[in-house]
């Protein structure tokens, strides 16, 4: 067997290859025979219907299944020559039958060939977070919108307050959205819950007071936006949102014995909350280095794989209320950035020979089911059944691979602390 190999993309691969057809013909025998002894033909004992005639009988059937094969196992002997481990499918093409010789090609996408750089001289900030009172207060304040309550009141509508309307809207045929009609909807008044200047119409208006106006929906409404529409509004109550007052009657509520027990715990947690972060944007900031350090061509194939999972986990972990194409639009950039750094941290853990443990996998495995199915749910029959999906388990395994990799690059690199804001968080 002959094969010529060429390199389109540093992520692709074209495999030219050659052999003597008659490897065709003896797969065909073959197959004819296994074909002969095990199916039965009136007539003929089993095993002893003569091959041309089978052959004949099953007419091309036969041809194109012995090539197929021989291609399949070309494609792989040709793979496993050359030392290479395609990452998509592998496709073939020019299949040609000439003087007694087979060639075709197949082409697919391999991972990109890089060296591994020393990371002496690579410096990487390491965020440090203080915690302050101003920190405190905001989460205080948390607490405080989560009790918040709805009064009625009798007065124009201010931002920040609650207006209970019913709304009408058409165009000028006539035409009424759906979901721009409604009755007795209650929206808080701030311009993240309406189109861009469309508050403005809103401001100010009382309790039974009828407005009517037209408004043109700004383009970034992808189902109205540039669309002029006639509306007709009507206040049914104004209500203002009230907050109730931080005291310790407030922190009882919440089942702590005063203020300053609630505090003394949200200090706490906060703290432990921005020693998770440091490290969490300490790792971010070495995988956007790494990103840098090696400005790879990225395998379109494991792209379109990862971006897959992640619109699955977006899709049943948040409420996103964007459509699929918008969706996967917004989430492109992150599914390569991802590849990038799977590829890089195991090219890394090659390097520098880092395996697992049966004790660090299965540990991994314990939590990860955990995570998944929630920690009291763990008995025998879940864990048999989480460990027999070979999806999960590889998952598992090349996080945790790819986990123990960055702590070892945390050892090489310089590390430069700086101070970071907290209420960036």
């Amino acid at each position: 067997m002959k094969v010529t190999v060429e390199k389109p993309s540093p992520v692709k691969r074209l495999l030219r290859i050659e052999e003597n057809s008659k490897i065709i013909d003896k797969e065909e025998k073959k197959l004819l025979s296994h074909i002969a002894s095990n199916r039965r033909f009136p007539g003929f004992r089993p095993g002893k219907i003569p091959l041309p005639l089978l052959k004949k009988m099953l007419g091309d059937e036969v041809s194109k299944s012995s090539l197929n094969s021989v291609i399949e196992k070309l494609s792989q002997q040709a793979i496993e020559q050359e030392k290479l481990n395609p990452v998509s499918e592998i496709e073939e093409k020019d299949i040609k039958i000439e003087d007694e010789a087979l060639s075709f090609t197949i082409s697919f996408e391999v991972i990109p060939e890089f060296e591994i750089k020393s990371l002496e001289d690579l410096e990487v900030e390491k965020p440090h977070y203080e915690i302050n009172d101003e920190v405190i207060e905001n989460k205080m304040k948390m607490f405080q919108e989560r009790a918040a309550y709805l009064e009625k009141v009798e007065r124009p509508c201010q931002k920040g307050d609650y207006l209970i309307f019913d709304m009408t809207c058409q165009d000028d045929q006539g035409n009424k959205p759906e979901e721009l009609n409604f009755q007795n909807r209650s929206v808080e008044i701030t311009e993240n819950n309406f189109w861009e200047n469309f508050i403005d119409h809103i401001i100010g208006i009382s309790p039974e007071e009828h407005r009517e106006f037209s408004f043109e929906i700004p383009p970034a409404d992808e189902k109205y936006g540039g669309k002029s529409y006639n509306f007709n509004i009507i206040a049914n109550q104004v209500k203002k949102k009230v907050l109730p007052e931080l005291n310790d009657d407030f922190a009882k509520d919440y089942g702590f014995e005063d203020l300053e027990k609630m505090k003394e715990y949200l200090t706490q947690n906060t703290e432990q909350e921005l020693n998770e972060k440091e490290q969490r944007d300490f790792e971010e900031n070495i995988l956007k280095a790494l990103e840098d350090q090696y400005p790879l061509e990225i395998p379109s194939t494991m792209v379109e794989k990862e971006l897959e999972q992640l619109m699955k986990a977006f899709k049943s972990h948040f409420n996103v209320n964007k459509d699929i194409k918008t969706l996967k639009t917004d989430l492109e950039e992150l599914a390569s950035r991802k590849v990038k750094q799977y590829i890089i941290l195991d090219k890394f853990a090659q390097h520098h020979k880092i395996e697992l443990s049966n004790e660090e996998i299965n540990k991994n495995l314990i939590d990860a089911i955990g995570q998944k199915v929630g920690y009291h749910k763990i008995d025998k029959p879940t864990i048999k059944k989480m460990t027999n999906d070979w999806e999960f388990v590889r998952d598992v395994f090349w996080d945790t691979k790819r986990r123990k990799t960055l702590e070892k690059i945390k050892q090489l690199i310089k590390v430069r602390e700086v101070n970071g804001n907290a209420q960036d968080r």
